[in-house]
């Protein structure tokens, strides 16, 4: 599996459909919104990460794993993914993103807007959702509900334990 990593021009291309997704982490104080865009545009299947900050090992890890269970579920080939991080800080790194780049994989492929929620979680190849650290002080970096996996269920979150019972919340939020 691929994921090319490169420098997306601000200019979107044309046949694009683009949601937001609201990933959250932890940049060792506190917790941050990471705001990523993510573009599906006439294409080959191929997944473009931009280059706008620096990602550690895990984060890419993270990515991949993503993009494969995305692929292995719907097996898309008839467009290519352009993913934009935004915000800050400059290097990500860290599984936690996981759960937020299925999401966007899928809200852009087929018209859905998540933005309206916050996304923290690993993923497993089964799309079974694995917990991660720092929960309650990510979700303080947004204001609205925060979907996590059941082992940082608690009150107050949104707890899904698979991605289709993700897939479940964000349908009904089409762009």
């Amino acid at each position: 599996m691929v994921v090319v990593f490169l420098v997306i021009l601000a200019v979107q291309p044309s046949g694009q459909r683009c949601v937001r997704v609201n990933a959250l982490g932890y940049d060792g104080v506190r917790g941050v919104l990471i705001p990523i865009t993510f573009c599906a545009v006439p294409g080959n299947g191929e997944v473009y990460l931009s280059m706008d900050h620096v990602y550690g090992e895990a984060f890419q890890s993270a990515v991949q794993t993503a993009v494969a269970l995305f692929r292995d579920r719907y097996g898309v080939s008839d467009r290519a993914f352009l993913i934009r991080v935004g915000g800050s800080p400059e290097y990500f790194d860290g599984r936690s993103v996981a759960l937020a780049i299925y999401v966007g994989l899928f809200a852009s492929a087929f018209g859905y807007d998540p933005s309206h929620y916050a996304f923290t979680g690993d993923l497993a190849y089964d799309g079974s959702i694995l917990p991660v650290g720092y929960v309650r002080e990510k979700a303080a970096a947004f204001d609205g509900p925060v979907v996590v996996p059941p082992g940082n269920c608690g009150s107050g979150f949104i707890c899904v334990s698979s991605v289709s019972d993700v897939e479940r919340i964000i349908t009904s939020k089409r762009v």
